[in-house]
């Protein structure tokens, strides 16, 4: 098991609400806590035989968008009607059919325009602004991870902070900016991060454990384990804190106790590669040299990778020389 402690990976952001966050219904994951909740503005459905929703929307956006008494909006309407060769009551009501059925901030706001109801419509509107906003942190949050995965770390951190810039509460953007700083090497401003994160979320697993990687890495394990232990008791079935927590027992020569993590691990996501090669690399430690092969075989069968790294790790010298070891070795490389 190579001495750099693996840290949780960003995940795929859940269409869905989740605790912790002060955002307006935010759908955004990585685990982006709090999240946006995303308009989806477009044609949905024909108001009667006549236009889509869509389509009256952007009649009255085309009639209120002059400043009252100027034009009157009857004068607008009629102009409009007479391009679309119906009568102005038939045009007057699509909108007011259009108007029972708006569900958006914006399409309300607009209807209480339209409708000169001018306080209901500047509250509307600036909610639909607020909207928009967490709807554009998300889209920065989204375009992190995806500059994480391809190993950008450094404009990952960048869209990361965007995302926070607009909308202070996602504590997802800020544990995913803690990853990305930790895998730049800058451990200090990956705990800064997490432990905002932890702060807008007190309950967030992943960060605890992502906090203990960074400790790890500073070369405090205790503080490590402890972190992990609380990540485990927020989330009992959390895989990767119980690997984590089983390989700094190992570091710490706590054979028992990182068996125990690693085997827990397992249970819970039989097909962690990581964790079998970390238990693979505890019991060529302790020289159970079957049960080591054993767990690396399952290892490299989940990710070809461990082939290379077992070959160099010196966790794996006690049974380097062992026929079994070296035709699992050759054979996978083979294939």
């Amino acid at each position: 098991m190579a001495d750099k402690q693996k840290h949780q990976k960003i995940k795929s952001v859940k269409q869905e609400q989740t605790s912790g966050d002060n955002s307006t219904n935010v759908q955004v994951s990585g685990d982006v806590t709090g999240n946006v909740s995303v308009e989806h503005i477009g044609r949905d459905k024909i108001v009667n035989e006549g236009m889509a929703k869509s389509d009256v929307r952007m009649v009255v956006e085309e009639v209120v968008k002059e400043l009252p008494g100027l034009v009157s909006i009857d004068s607008r309407l009629k102009n409009v009607a007479e391009e679309q060769e119906k009568t102005l009551e038939q045009l007057k009501d699509e909108i007011e059919q259009w108007i029972r059925q708006v569900k958006t901030p914006y399409e309300k706001g607009l209807a209480a325009l339209y409708q000169k109801e001018y306080p209901e419509a500047e509250n509307f509107l600036n909610e639909s602004i607020e909207a928009s906003k967490y709807e554009l942190a998300a889209k920065y949050f989204y375009l992190g991870n995806a500059q994480y995965w391809a190993k950008k770390y450094a404009v990952a951190v960048e869209s990361y902070k965007t995302a926070i810039s607009i909308n202070p509460s996602l504590s997802k953007a800020y544990s995913n900016l803690g990853v990305a700083y930790a895998e730049k090497g800058n451990c200090d401003l990956a705990i800064d991060s997490l432990k905002k994160a932890i702060d807008i979320n007190p309950d967030y697993a992943e960060a605890y454990s992502n906090l203990g990687v960074a400790y790890y890495r500073q070369g405090d394990c205790d503080l490590a384990i402890e972190l992990y232990k609380k990540a485990i008791d927020i989330n009992p079935d959390y895989a990767e804190a119980h690997s984590n927590l089983g390989f700094v027992y190992s570091r710490q020569d706590n054979y028992d106790l990182a068996i125990e993590s690693l085997k827990k691990a397992i249970s819970i996501n039989p097909d962690y590669a990581e964790a079998h090669n970390n238990l693979a690399c505890v019991f060529s430690l302790r020289k159970k040299i079957e049960l080591s092969i054993q767990h690396l075989r399952a290892a490299v069968n989940l990710n070809r990778k461990f082939i290379e790294i077992a070959g160099t790790d010196p966790d794996f010298d006690n049974i380097r020389d062992n026929p079994e070891f070296q035709n699992l070795i050759n054979n996978a490389a083979k294939q």
